[in-house]
């Protein structure tokens, strides 16, 4: 919510139906003007060049494919990482677990192919511009409530990423 205050167009790409939560919070979510919720669907490849442009969705019941403008991504996936979708394209371990902020670093150095002269944020990939939080982060404590704490971290780094675009 805290982010579509700030972003023209937040898509939230939810693999089932309804996730759990409150009442409250769905109400919030579907009256937000510049919310979409895409249930039922996968994201099925992201494009850019030094920074992520275009998110390739799939409708899983329909099959339906969109592809959507994306200035950043954040993947919030549970407690395994599912983290096929940026095979290829941001750091991860031998177990699929991605790599963020000072895990990127070899021997003090930036990951190869950094292009902004800053490091990494704190919960930012390889690629600048797409940034994990929870469970599918290397290092991360399979927890709700670090989940939910990386997740508030999120938007203030998500605040801080936009001004530089």
């Amino acid at each position: 919510m805290h982010l579509s205050r700030h972003a023209s167009k937040v898509y939230l790409v939810v693999r089932r139906g309804w996730l759990d939560m409150s009442k409250y919070l769905r109400d919030l979510l579907t009256s937000a003007p510049n919310i979409e919720i895409l249930f039922e669907s996968e994201v099925a490849g992201v494009r850019g060049d030094e920074r992520i442009r275009e998110t390739l969705i799939t409708n899983k019941k329909t099959g339906e494919k969109r592809t959507l403008p994306t200035a950043a991504m954040f993947v919030f996936i549970g407690g395994a990482p599912h983290s096929d979708v940026v095979a290829g394209l941001v750091e991860r371990t031998d177990r699929g677990f991605i790599l963020t902020g000072e895990d990127l670093f070899t021997n003090g150095e930036r990951p190869k192919g950094w292009k902004p002269e800053r490091d990494p944020y704190l919960l930012e990939t390889s690629v600048p511009g797409i940034f994990a939080a929870g469970d599918v982060r290397f290092g991360t404590e399979s927890r709700i409530s670090v989940a939910l704490g990386q997740g508030g971290m999120a938007i203030s780094i998500v605040e801080q990423y936009l001004k530089t675009v």
